[in-house]
């Protein structure tokens, strides 16, 4: 997931890397 959060946005997992990273998995589930 951090792999995959900082590959698809990496000036957002810079600077929040939790909020990125959490934004990704959220996105990454099938609602």
């Amino acid at each position: 997931t951090i792999n995959l959060a900082a590959i698809c946005t990496p000036a957002d997992y810079n600077t929040r890397p939790l909020d990125t990273i959490y934004s990704n998995f959220i996105d990454a589930l099938p609602v």
